[in-house]
């Protein structure tokens, strides 16, 4: 073994496997072990039935369907909310669907790297990365940051068209809500924003599924909470302990699950291949 810029590097047989320092060598082995499962069902999902989708559109409550959807296929087809934080709050962000213009209208602040609106509480990730905002002396740049608020302006101007022209499209859609909830207490509202968002986009779209991602601990309540194939509504699970922070997107084989069953007709080629705020 020797140490080098901070890491680890142990060699075995000619094969030189570099650790940073602190990491044990059994999660590694897991890690990897997690990996080889999930890219043996990502093959093995090519060969099986599934219901495929012209447009895959998230809405809310976080980024975890869109981090792990763009691990999984390797591209992103970006609408609305596939970055914003919207936690359980249904109706505020059906309201910003009918009415955009209340986005920001009552002032916008920058804080732990996203943009908040004021109005709304919805935040947003700015296309800068945040360390191109500070000046030398580590403050924030006033300048860089009105730029990246106008950019992000702009950005939402053109993802809620989008986002709308999708809605109102005649193909078939796929609706997912990521219902995200701290604790059991917190269910009974997670479950009736999913169900605000179903009626709104039934009254809103057509051929359309509407698959909501729950966290396992939670999945049988929301199950009998919700009545769901025969109204198009399909509930599926991952691994989550938000009392641990421990987030949706992480359980990759639960992901992978998901997506063998729910596909974009279509991969689109792009150079976005890695999450927009990995370097923020």
């Amino acid at each position: 073994m020797c140490i080098q810029d901070n890491h680890k590097i142990y060699s075995f047989l000619g094969i030189k496997i570099k650790f940073k320092k602190g990491r044990k060598i059994k999660g590694y082995v897991l890690h990897r072990k997690r990996e080889i499962h999930y890219n043996i069902k990502k093959f093995a999902a090519l060969f099986c039935p599934c219901k495929k989708y012209d447009y895959i559109i998230p809405i809310g409550m976080n980024c975890n369907f869109s981090e792990a959807f763009l691990k999984y296929f390797r591209f992103s087809d970006s609408t609305f909310w596939n970055w914003v934080y919207a936690y359980n709050c249904a109706e505020t962000q059906i309201q910003v669907m009918d009415n955009p213009s209340i986005i920001f209208s009552e002032g916008a602040y920058y804080k732990d790297l996203m943009w908040n609106c004021k109005k709304t509480n919805l935040r947003f990730h700015g296309r800068t990365k945040h360390k191109d905002l500070l000046k030398k002396d580590g403050s924030l740049n006033e300048d860089k940051l009105q730029e990246d608020l106008k950019e992000l302006n702009s950005r939402i101007e053109y993802l809620h068209s989008k986002t709308q022209n999708y809605i109102n499209s005649d193909k078939k859609k796929l609706f997912v809500y990521t219902l995200v909830a701290k604790n059991k207490s917190e269910l009974p509202n997670c479950i009736e924003s999913a169900t605000t968002w179903h009626k709104y986009l039934s009254k809103k779209s057509k051929n359309f599924d509407f698959l909501i991602v729950c966290a396992r601990q939670y999945y049988n309540t929301i199950k009998n909470s919700i009545q769901t194939e025969q109204n198009n509504i399909y509930i599926r699970k991952v691994k989550s302990n938000y009392e641990k922070e421990q987030v949706l997107h992480l359980d990759i084989i639960g992901w992978a699950d998901i997506f063998k069953e729910f596909r974009p007709k279509k991969i689109i080629k792009t150079k976005n291949k890695k999450l927009k705020y990995d370097e923020l």
